[in-house]
């Protein structure tokens, strides 16, 4: 059962390497529990990959997880991330020496891995695991600061630890943590500020914190004006907006920037966006 529980963790479809060193125990048990995974037609096989058969299946496996042994099938699932990243750097060494640029391309993707695991965590989150997400997103910040392209990553796994915070007091923590491990242009990018700015400016309003909001939202202006320049990023900073607003106590000022906010997202096809600022435009933002 926990082989399988690893695996349902673990995403959706996984190679057979993958598979069996999830599965656990020696190598010749875990190929055992993954031959007798598909002879019961829990699992099968879709172009060299394994899934589950029903994604039912694989729900209710995670469903029956309390969220303590969630965590500790989690630390366990994470534990091969080292091992990935020392065999992406040795690959990455003798693609240089051959001269091999597709290899080398391919030992750099291994390593940008957190980004997957980044946004893993953001949909744990929307389906309300939050457990789940906090550590999806603890692996990828681990990955991401041995990685050749952390610099890329850093600033969204810290701008989803702000966001995910549950109230504003943790919201407030989460940005103090980001703006002390988070310094310099090797720790960050132009383009991929935005990803932390958006979250920081809603944070800091949130927290009744408006100089720093104010900031915040400078940069994310910038950012989304010479940066970026993408209908999205402009939606997320009418959102950003309005919470500075209602900081201020313009509420009026603060459900229009909601419903431009809205608007924006559904444009650019983001409907969970569009719906969270189109109810916010409604009902007023939370404290």
């Amino acid at each position: 059962m926990q082989a399988l529980q690893r695996l349902a963790l673990a995403g959706d479809e996984l190679d057979g390497v993958t598979s069996a060193a999830l599965a656990g125990g020696s190598h010749d048990d875990a190929l055992a529990r993954l031959d007798r995974a598909l002879a019961a037609g829990v699992l099968d096989v879709a172009e060299g990959r394994l899934r589950f058969r029903h994604a039912l299946v694989a729900q209710a496996l995670l469903d029956g997880l309390a969220p303590h042994r969630r965590a500790v099938l989690h630390a366990q699932i994470a534990r091969p991330y080292a091992e990935v990243i020392s065999f992406a750097d040795a690959l990455a060494r003798e693609a240089q020496r051959l001269g091999a640029a597709r290899g080398h391309a391919f030992a750099v993707t291994l390593r940008g891995e957190a980004l997957s695991l980044q946004r893993l965590s953001e949909l744990a989150l929307h389906r309300g695991r939050w457990h789940e997400a906090k550590a999806l997103l603890a692996d990828a910040l681990d990955v991401a600061q041995q990685s050749d392209v952390g610099f890329h990553l850093l600033d969204r796994i810290y701008g989803t630890r702000i966001a995910m915070a549950r109230n504003p007091d943790a919201a407030l923590a989460a940005l103090e943590e980001a703006d002390t491990s988070v310094r310099g242009p090797l720790e960050t990018c132009p383009g991929c500020r935005i990803t932390f700015a958006v979250p920081a400016t809603i944070a800091a309003a949130r927290g009744r914190q408006l100089t720093l909001a104010t900031a915040h939202q400078r940069q994310a202006q910038y950012l989304a004006d010479v940066v970026m320049k993408l209908p999205a990023w402009y939606a997320a900073l009418h959102e950003a907006r309005a919470h500075v607003a209602m900081a201020s106590g313009e509420a009026q000022a603060s459900r229009e920037a909601f419903a431009e906010a809205a608007r924006g997202f559904a444009s650019a096809g983001q409907p969970l966006d569009a719906a969270r600022c189109g109810h916010l435009a409604a009902q007023g933002p939370p404290g």
